[in-house]
């Protein structure tokens, strides 16, 4: 229950921050996918597989030098593990809130411009995975993003690469365990 709070607060807290920022901002959605680079214990000789996918609302505000992204993601990671011929799958959900701060480098074309950007990117876990004691309620990822930015005068789309570097464990008390991630995000805004 207290998880679920912490979720519903912080998609609050980015839902109520959308509406004065719409005067100087546009709202659009972002999904995502990529591949997963496993910093993890040795488990008997079992190397995890970790298929990310992201999707949700997102809002992003034209400051005078930097645009500001926030996002409001539903994140699930399944992870596969194969060892000795036995296959084991499972899944773990979590509301990502990443904060993103942005420089367009703008070039001759005028409806292209490429970004740069990094930020901080807290998930929240909504369901802990089955057999998973000990699983931490949020971890904190650092996002590094490059991508372009397409504005098609009726809305703006965008397309990105993000490095999603883990900084905290996805377990306490067991190491250092870390689950780093390359997606390719797509984005319209209106």
């Amino acid at each position: 229950m207290k998880r679920l709070m912490t979720s519903l607060i912080a998609l609050g807290l980015v839902v109520g921050a959308a509406s004065p920022a719409l005067a100087f901002g546009s709202l659009g959605v972002r999904i995502g996918t990529g591949t997963s680079f496993v910093d993890a214990n040795e488990t008997a000789g079992a190397e995890p597989e970790v298929s990310p996918f992201a999707v949700g609302p997102a809002l992003l505000i034209g400051l005078p030098f930097v645009a500001l992204e926030i996002d409001a993601l539903y994140w699930r990671n399944t992870t596969t593990i194969k060892s000795g011929g036995v296959e084991v799958n499972a899944t773990d959900d979590h509301l990502a809130v990443p904060i993103i701060g942005k420089v367009s480098l703008p070039i001759p074309l005028p409806i292209v411009s490429f970004e740069l950007g990094a930020g901080i990117e807290p998930r929240f876990l909504l369901a802990e995975p089955k057999n998973a004691e000990g699983y931490n309620s949020y971890v904190m990822y650092l996002p590094i993003v490059a991508g372009a930015h397409f504005d098609l005068s009726v809305l703006e789309a965008g397309l990105e690469l993000r490095y999603e570097h883990q900084l905290t464990e996805t377990y306490e008390n067991q190491g250092d365990d870390r689950v780093h991630q390359l997606m390719v995000f797509g984005g319209v805004f209106f």
